[in-house]
């Protein structure tokens, strides 16, 4: 299994998600946990279908309404 830590400051940005969505395809990666994304928790669901369509998302929301740890 292939897995990823990104800390991916600014995910809103689209070319960041682009970024990692062609990554996460080109080295097959199961699993990614990605840190200090600054995406809102109103926006994490558009994001994360851009890049991981499919995937099951867990994240911190409901304890740190900014996603914070």
């Amino acid at each position: 299994m292939s897995f990823l830590i990104w800390n991916i400051r600014g995910g809103n940005k689209r070319y960041k998600q682009e970024e990692l969505y062609k990554f996460l395809k080109a080295h097959h990666i199961r699993l990614a946990g990605l840190i200090e994304t600054r995406v809102k928790g109103n926006n994490m669901h558009r994001i994360a279908n851009c890049i991981a369509p499919g995937w099951e998302i867990p994240h911190n929301y409901s304890d740190a309404s900014n996603g914070r740890i």
